[in-house]
């Protein structure tokens, strides 16, 4: 009987690989973009947090054709914001229908050109509602004002113009904000200058991992900085870094006993999934103003509540792997992201000395959830994934993170550890 078990679960294993990568998108996209392959930005942002929640650019896109005759580009952008497009330092044609811009070209492009645009914009993001806030601005008690971003899951046009398609994910990013020179802004990527001239603080960052639209980020307040030295995967050193509003002071010792776990759990994830995916850049937390967490890519968005929560931050840093190195295909198949990270919750409670959790206890309460919801399916139809409230509904929630987990959970079982772990690195 186990073998037979076994036997399907190594033939399921492609199909399951495939809903990372392979199956067509369902609905919740726009389109955009369709006939090119972006391979870079350079975002350009300048952000003053204050009540008027304005955020003003300018994004340069390289791209690649992918169809003959190019002649015109679509991007995606909230209809809040004011725009204008550039090609090759000259201004051309544009237009909008709702939240899809068109850039009209000089002249046609044929199949496999490299090229680049630029669009400026300005404008004021819309107000957020529950999950997907997208650009936010908000005073703080012992703050005042900070801004952050929350893109998950249609969120990143409401404040940047971009190609929200996860299956075009950006090849390299690099990024330069502009602040008040009392802010400092956290982004994805290793910050390689840091210029306080003017009044104004510059900080630029660059990224040279592929990466989703919407695992795209910055924070920007009045941090304190906590370099908390470098962690080696495969002899690789990987830095540590924290930002935490200075409000909290000089040493919010609990949120930095508790994060600083994911030093050990970056070696155990590594261990068992393969390398840390970012391993040349950077991890690290920092904080926003949503209770919950986000995996942004290398940079964590924590609330300050949560970073002294070890079942967050391993969740968190396990999606680098599960959903930012390997990004499922549409939102229908998010369970599988979720899944995996809740379950990595289990794992660090098994491996990680003196994190003192009891594996056992953590996956039962987890089993208690799924089993509770046992008629919810981990796969959102499409209409569930139109909009991000209708994603990050509770019920939705517990599907695609307990039983999810429980799944993974049972693949485990199934196959044992050498064989489970080692087709979690063939990911």
């Amino acid at each position: 009987m186990m073998k037979n078990c076994l036997r399907y679960f190594f033939a399921f294993a492609p199909l399951l690989l495939t809903c990372f990568t392979s199956f067509s998108q369902t609905s919740g996209y726009s389109g955009t973009g369709a006939n090119i392959d972006v391979k870079y930005h350079r975002a350009e942002w300048n952000i003053a947090p204050d009540a008027t929640k304005n955020i003003s650019g300018r994004v340069t896109t390289y791209f690649v054709t992918t169809a003959a005759n190019v002649n015109k580009i679509t991007f995606d952008l909230d209809a809040a914001h004011a725009f204008s497009a550039t090609y090759h330092g000259s201004s051309i044609t544009t237009s909008r229908t709702g939240n899809v811009i068109t850039l009209t070209l000089p002249g046609s492009l044929a199949l496999g050109t490299l090229d680049s645009v630029v669009i400026t914009y300005s404008g004021a993001p819309p107000a957020f509602s529950n999950y997907g806030e997208g650009f936010e601005e908000k005073s703080i008690a012992g703050m005042g004002y900070v801004a952050y971003t929350l893109a998950e899951s249609y969120g990143d046009d409401d404040w940047w113009p971009c190609k929200a398609d996860m299956q075009d994910k950006i090849d390299s990013m690099d990024f330069i904000i502009t602040t008040p020179s009392t802010f400092r802004a956290a982004t994805n990527g290793v910050l390689i200058t840091d210029v306080v001239a003017g009044g104004n603080r510059i900080m630029t960052y660059k990224h040279r991992y592929p990466i989703a639209s919407y695992l795209v980020s910055v924070g920007v307040a009045s941090y304190n900085v906590f370099d908390r030295g470098t962690v080696n995967i495969s002899g690789t050193a990987v830095p540590i870094e924290y930002y935490i509003y200075s409000g909290h002071g000089s040493n919010p010792s609990a949120q930095l006993t508790a994060m600083d776990f994911c030093k050990q759990e970056l070696v155990v994830f590594s261990n068992l999934f393969g390398d840390y995916p970012f391993k040349k850049e950077k991890y690290g937390m920092y904080e926003f103003g949503w209770g919950g967490g986000m995996e942004h890519q290398t940079f964590s968005a924590m609330g300050f509540s949560t970073m002294s929560s070890w079942s967050v931050i391993a969740h968190e840093l396990a999606h680098q792997w599960w959903g930012d190195k390997v990004t499922f295909a549409s939102w229908n198949h998010l369970w599988l992201a979720e899944g995996f990270a809740k379950y990595s919750e289990v794992l660090a409670a098994e491996f990680v000395t003196g994190l003192g959790q009891n594996p056992v206890t953590h996956r039962t309460n987890i089993q208690t959830t799924a089993l509770a919801t046992s008629t919810n399916p981990i796969y959102l139809a499409n209409a569930e994934i139109n909009n991000s409230n209708n994603i990050w509904t509770t019920v939705n929630d517990d599907a695609l993170y307990q039983r999810g987990a429980m799944v993974v959970s049972m693949l485990r079982k199934l196959a044992g550890d050498t064989k489970f772990f080692q087709a979690c690195k063939n990911y």
